[in-house]
């Protein structure tokens, strides 16, 4: 039999150069430009403690951007009922992808696609567009499952 070549990796479209460039624009490296961007500080030397925050995350199969209905009922339950009892309560939704052909845009992409779901999900059930902050980071976690969204309900002072 003939020997296997490897598959060349297509060249990106303009338009996905373009997605990238826009998402590498505006969006942000790592865990802490976001928590600057909250406003959360961090003191020297320890870890993260932010006072009265709740947070989990949501598993996906690698590759896979739409929410399940798993996912929708503990929205329902641990977000969207808490969160419309609390005006001061904002949501951070911090979006990871493992990347399905071996490039960081299809982390990036998949990390989107992911957040903007979620949202989309929570804003059809009552909460406002104002009270949702969106992270996609692509790879960049060192926890596992990379294939996940975290999400921290944050009380604003």
């Amino acid at each position: 039999p003939p020997p296997l070549e490897p598959e060349k990796a297509q060249k990106p479209s303009v338009g996905e150069i373009m997605m990238d460039d826009a998402l590498t624009r505006h969006m942000v490296k790592d865990e802490e430009d976001v928590k600057e961007a909250l406003g959360i500080e961090t003191p020297k030397g320890e870890e993260s403690s932010v006072g009265d925050l709740s947070q989990f995350s949501l598993g996906f199969a690698a590759g896979a951007t739409e929410i399940n209905s798993d996912h929708k009922t503990l929205l329902k339950q641990d977000v969207i009922d808490k969160i419309s009892k609390d005006t001061l309560t904002r949501l951070q939704i911090r979006s990871y992808a493992s990347r399905t052909d071996g490039s960081e845009s299809s982390a990036r992409r998949i990390s989107l696609s992911r957040a903007l779901a979620t949202r989309s999900y929570l804003l059809e059930n009552g909460i406002a567009p104002t009270r949702i902050d969106i992270r996609a980071l692509s790879d960049k976690t060192t926890e596992s499952p990379v294939d996940r969204i975290d999400i921290s309900l944050i009380k604003s002072p």
